[in-house]
């Protein structure tokens, strides 16, 4: 999923949602965390150069639990490899779904 949300406006980020089954095998003592509104989702940072790596939150819109992992963060993965789908976040309008081409970034 391509997603441009309020967060990452100007940084957008290749995100594949998984379940919430996901397991850091390492690095943790180098990422922060940060919450916000109805702290819902927590998106989790290298401390070193800021980078978001992966989010992991609980929305019953996106099916409950869930991890979403920051492609682009991510070494070995080319975009080639990931059919991509497009999400809108930034007008917060995530039930309208997935879409093969971008949304419109205009209000």
């Amino acid at each position: 999923m391509w997603c441009l949300d309020s967060i990452k406006h100007g940084r957008p980020c290749r995100e594949a949602r998984v379940p919430g089954a996901f397991t850091l095998l390492s690095g943790e003592r180098n990422l922060t965390a940060y919450e916000w509104g109805g702290k819902t989702t927590q998106r989790h940072f290298c401390k070193t150069c800021g980078v978001s790596c992966f989010s992991r939150g609980h929305l019953e819109q996106l099916g409950g639990d869930y991890v979403a992992l920051n492609l682009n963060a991510l070494d070995d993965i080319g975009p080639a490899e990931v059919k991509v789908r497009y999400s809108d976040g930034r007008h917060n309008n995530r039930r309208a779904g997935m879409r093969d081409r971008p949304w419109p970034i205009a209000p």
